[in-house]
């Protein structure tokens, strides 16, 4: 069989006699009970005896300290249930335990039927606040660990940004053409450098295919370099060649045609590609 564990409550009241009948009432209800005469010997107990489940006050102490301010003192040092015990039932008494506790107050002359369910009242409520105490938290924990991942991630997103800052001008302020071409020569991107090459805007050669530029006295040229690049040839041949496109103005322009490897999965494009590099040698007429 299991044994309960004794609650142990600490009684706070001045009249010796009332305590004692009162000590030997909860007793009779099942809890451990010290009783103490004045608010410093209660307060005194709660700073040391941690064994102390929950605090019954009494409000008038007599002379010095009243229950009232030891009860406020007591829940500065140690969160407690504490159910305040007077005769008084006028509405200014009761409002200003309210302000101080919300576990009760309890009319001496209650039966012990009575005082025993305001207590185990005041024991369920301080473990609700317990627990939501736990969860609060628990919620808080996270809330400081979501703000550091939401600076951490705007940290990240700055460092993108600015390495997409420092690609856009590396990329298109190049003194050097740069296009993606992807398998069937299809322009996929084209940088500022190569559109004033052709003397056309960027938005239009994506899609068009970069032999649509080049002059028909060297398709067969660029075609055959394209068939030994795609069939790996390129480490017997040389991965560029020299090349005449036609400017927008219908003159000519004599290039270098570089090729790097081929890239072959991309989240950029979402295909494989390759990029090359388009180097003007000198415009021709």
């Amino acid at each position: 069989m299991i044994k309960t564990i004794q609650k142990k409550l600490l009684l706070v009241e001045d009249d010796v006699i009332i305590g004692m009948s009162q000590t030997h009432l909860l007793n009779s209800c099942g809890y451990s009970v010290l009783c103490v005469t004045t608010a410093k010997q209660a307060i005194k107990s709660v700073e040391t005896d941690l064994e102390i489940d929950l605090v019954l006050m009494d409000i008038d102490l007599g002379e010095g300290m009243d229950g009232t301010e030891a009860a406020k003192i007591i829940l500065d040092i140690r969160d407690i249930p504490l159910i305040f015990l007077s005769s008084h039932t006028d509405k200014e008494t009761v409002e200003k335990t309210e302000k101080i506790t919300s576990y009760g107050y309890v009319v001496k002359s209650v039966s012990s039927t009575v005082l025993k369910a305001s207590i185990e009242m005041a024991f369920r409520l301080f473990e609700v606040k317990q627990k939501n105490s736990i969860i609060e938290e628990e919620l808080r924990k996270h809330q400081i660990e979501l703000e550091m991942q939401n600076n951490a991630f705007r940290i990240r997103q700055i460092e993108l940004e600015n390495l997409q800052e420092k690609y856009f001008n590396a990329y298109h302020y190049s003194p050097i053409g740069q296009l993606a071409l992807d398998e069937k020569d299809t322009i996929l991107e084209a940088n500022l450098k190569f559109s004033s090459i052709l003397g056309i805007l960027r938005n239009k050669l994506v899609k068009r295919k970069f032999s649509d530029f080049i002059i028909s006295d060297d398709q067969d040229k660029y075609y055959l370099f394209r068939k030994n690049l795609e069939s790996g040839k390129n480490n017997i041949y040389p991965n560029f060649c020299e090349l005449q496109i036609s400017h927008s103005d219908g003159n000519r322009i004599s290039v270098y045609f570089l090729v790097s490897e081929l890239f072959e999965s991309s989240e950029i494009y979402g295909q494989p590609f390759f990029r090359v590099a388009i180097m003007n040698i000198t415009p021709m007429n």
